[in-house]
């Protein structure tokens, strides 16, 4: 019997071999060199906190990366012992989001294609309970049932399902409705009603009925608007349930009442992704769990701080993007968690920058450069930026250093509803995180003596909610925060007499629910705090943002002009995408999204009369509906903006490559087809179907800096292309390419997963 990895290393001699003994230049493995074996490093996607049996607390965090098998890890607070549980050998690492934990130590929790898993806390033991779904690729929500059952949210599909452990029995009860594709919020109220909060194009809040199969839509209409609905079990029973601007409360499936809840909320196990549930239930909370600093820190019931090392063995994250500085080094970005990597060719030498504390779980997903600096677009904060490598690298706390009471012990003593306050050390943050939509917020801080008091406070610039309001000393008090400035705010005076002064915080509501805000100084003074200058040393530092418009950029070009051009698709529930514009100057534009409606730009490249041709995409990733029937080809006149031509590819989707070449247009589509172009007309003269060697990553089309040669890489093959379309096989990779390319000095630069690799290009053809 050949094992699984020795089949794969003959298919891909079966597919190497011929070439060798064709004559193909280059078509030895030994082209190939692997640079890197990834960051080892993983992204919490949640947290649970809990207690044995016997008393003693435990945190199970479920990280990710890109290793083969995906683990839990478990820490065992009064002994700091950290225990890593692989997954079973048959189930791969994939994509993680929601979880249960329930009261008895069993966590439920999916993995690739609707598979459930149970871990029993107590043991270790995990064990394969089945496919509830067979439609799922992921489950985004749980709730346990009073049966004990285990209901699920399904992606996509927006359907549901169920799990008895009494049985084994899996059953699947379909779809919510049609333009539904997300469950984010799941509840099973006492007498067996399970309701459903869904969105994101358009929000819903939806009550089923298992037995009968009554289900009913229970948000007024008006306020099926874009974000997604919120459904909470209450301590009585029923159910609060938010949309839009409404709330109001359900029981036996239908509304009873348009108002807010006035019943506290259930205690649940299930948890979202990136939750948290850091209460132990004794007094004591997690106030940071941070695995690139490899610790968790643990606030007791009396306020003393404790630090766990937390050491665990990473498959390492993966490496998305990648770009040429103007150092004459490659750069590249890996993605949940973000890390920004360099490799320099002369030393030979990868080396791991550091996090990005800004961007969090998302990326850089592409790169640009002129002589100075490096350029790159990021997910999910639809920002630009600007990176020096003749600088040091340095992020600023919002403005300066942190004042006030430590972040740790106003973690550990804030309260919040429908969300949790963590610590975080780089930069030093007071962050509230978002656990559902219209999140409360409230810190004490203690008051000296009785008198007049301003609260300085100082907001975090990088947080993803930008407005909220402040309740202070019976006030309330409106606030932006700035994308580019975080000046200290002085509220007040007023008068107080003490112990402690409640500061509450109410964030407006946002469509995306991975929303967090960020405070980097807090007090209360009797004077206002002077506001600290920006001393512009920030690098890597943001140059603009479009977080609606750009919330998935996926290309960025430095025009001929100095203009710095960003494009991609726009945020969750919406179709489409524009352009962000920053000039030499440093003014910023944009190019809405009815410039082509329904298309996003992610391929893009500049002619030489200094107008764009680029690829697009039709699809709406974050939920929202599709506005157009297939990808296309456009030539943009610059610096208007005007669209002057464009053609339609029937049966694509994305084109994620673009190239001008031999003075034609070659398009790779992310399937592997290659087109050629007029690049005037736009006529379509050539179709070459590549798909046999798999998927064509982003920049999967790389050229030489004369222009003479330009290389398509593919997934199981990389190629050189002539302008017509002919295509020649140089180089079969050892392992399948995810992403790339960046050609520099004879080499081909790109990623496998996590891994960096290099392919030695070989002579032309004669």
């Amino acid at each position: 019997m050949i094992r699984p990895f020795r089949l794969r290393r003959w298919i891909r001699y079966a597919v190497w071999l011929p070439g060798v003994l064709l004559g193909w230049e280059g078509g030895g493995m030994d082209r190939f060199e692997q640079l890197s074996g990834g960051i080892p490093t993983a992204e919490v996607r949640s947290v649970h906190c809990g207690r044995f049996a016997d008393g003693r607390r435990f945190v199970l965090i479920r990280p990710q990366d890109c290793g083969r098998r995906g683990y839990l890890l478990l820490c065992h607070v009064e002994s700091g012992l950290v225990e890593q549980h692989f997954v079973p050998q048959e189930v791969p690492q994939s994509d993680t989001f929601g979880g249960l934990l329930t009261e008895d130590g069993r966590y439920y929790f999916d993995y690739p294609k609707g598979r459930l898993l149970e871990f029993r806390v107590e043991d270790g033991r995990y064990r394969v309970c089945g496919v509830p779904s067979e439609r799922a690729v992921h489950f985004m929500s749980y709730a346990a049932a009073p049966d004990g059952s285990i209901w699920m949210g399904y992606y996509p599909g927006g359907g549901l399902c169920r799990y008895r452990p009494s049985d084994g029995g899996c059953r699947d009860f379909g779809r919510l409705e049609a333009e539904t594709h997300y469950v984010f919020e799941l509840v099973v109220a006492p007498d067996g009603w399970v309701y459903a909060g869904t969105g994101t194009q358009k929000a819903g809040v939806f009550a089923f009925h298992s037995e009968t199969g009554e289900l009913r839509q229970l948000l007024p209409e008006r306020e099926r608007v874009l974000g997604f609905g919120s459904v909470r079990l209450l301590q009585d029973g029923t159910v609060a349930i938010r949309g839009g601007a409404f709330q109001g409360v359900a029981a036996a499936g239908k509304r009873i009442r348009n108002a807010a809840p006035e019943t506290a909320e259930a205690p649940s196990g299930a948890i979202r992704y990136f939750g948290v549930r850091n209460d132990f239930g004794d007094g004591s909370k997690l106030v940071r769990c941070d695995l690139d600093a490899g610790e968790l820190v643990v606030a007791e019931a009396d306020g003393a701080m404790r630090t766990i090392p937390l050491r665990f063995h990473s498959g390492g994250v993966f490496l998305t993007s990648l770009g040429l500085g103007p150092d004459g080094k490659i750069y590249g970005s890996t993605a949940h968690p973000m890390r920004l990597i360099s490799y320099d060719p002369e030393q030979g030498r990868v080396m791991d920058l550091g996090a990005n504390p800004v961007v969090g779980g998302g990326n850089f997903c592409n790169f640009a450069a002129d002589g100075r600096y490096l350029y790159a677009c990021e997910y999910p904060g639809g920002r630009l930026w600007r990176f020096d490598p003749s600088c040091p690298i340095r992020f600023r706390s919002g403005g300066g250093e942190w004042f006030g009471l430590p972040p740790e012990r106003l973690a550990h003593e804030g309260e919040a509803r429908y969300g949790v306050w963590l610590a975080d050390r780089t930069p030093r943050l007071l962050r509230a995180v978002f656990q559902s939509f219209r999140p409360e917020f409230t810190v004490r801080l203690p008051v000296p003596a009785p008198g007049d008091y301003y609260l300085n406070i100082r907001f975090y610039e990088h947080s993803f909610c930008r407005n909220l309001t402040v309740e202070f000393g019976g006030r309330r008090y409106p606030v932006e925060i700035s994308d580019t400035a975080a000046p200290v705010l002085s509220l007040g005076p007023v008068r107080l007499t003490g112990p402690a002064a409640p500061v509450r915080f109410l964030p407006d509501y946002m469509p995306d629910n991975n929303n967090f805000f960020a405070v980097s100084g807090m007090e209360l003074a009797a004077a206002p705090r002077g506001t600290e200058p920006d001393d512009g040393l920030d690098n890597p530092r943001p140059l603009a943002r479009w977080a609606e418009l750009i919330t998935r950029p996926r290309v960025i070009l430095r025009h001929p002009s100095g203009d710095l051009i960003m494009a991609g698709h726009s945020n969750y529930g919406l179709s489409g995408g524009g352009f962000g514009v920053v000039a030499p100057d440093g003014g910023r534009r944009e190019i809405g999204a009815s410039w082509m409606p329904g298309h996003s730009c992610i391929a893009l490249t500049v002619l030489p009369d200094g107008s764009l041709v680029g690829g697009t995409s039709n699809e709406a990733p974050g939920g929202g509906a599709t506005a157009a029937t297939a990808a296309a080809v456009f030539r943009m006149t610059w610096p208007n903006g005007a669209v002057v031509a464009k053609t339609a590819i029937p049966g694509e989707n994305y084109l994620v490559a673009i190239a001008a070449f031999q003075r034609n247009i070659l398009v790779a589509s992310g399937p592997g087809r290659l087109y050629v172009l007029d690049p005037v007309s736009l006529r379509l003269l050539h179709r070459v179907d590549q798909t046999g060697y798999g998927s064509v990553p982003r920049n999967g089309l790389a050229a030489t800096p004369d222009g003479r040669r330009l290389f398509l890489l593919q997934e199981r093959g990389i190629f050189e292309l002539d302008g017509t379309g002919s295509v020649r096989l140089i180089g079969v990779p050892p392992e399948p390419i995810t992403g790339g390319s960046t050609y520099l000095d004879g080499f081909l630069y790109y990623t496998s997963d996590g891994k960096l690799y290099r392919f030695a290009v070989p002579p032309p053809a004669e």
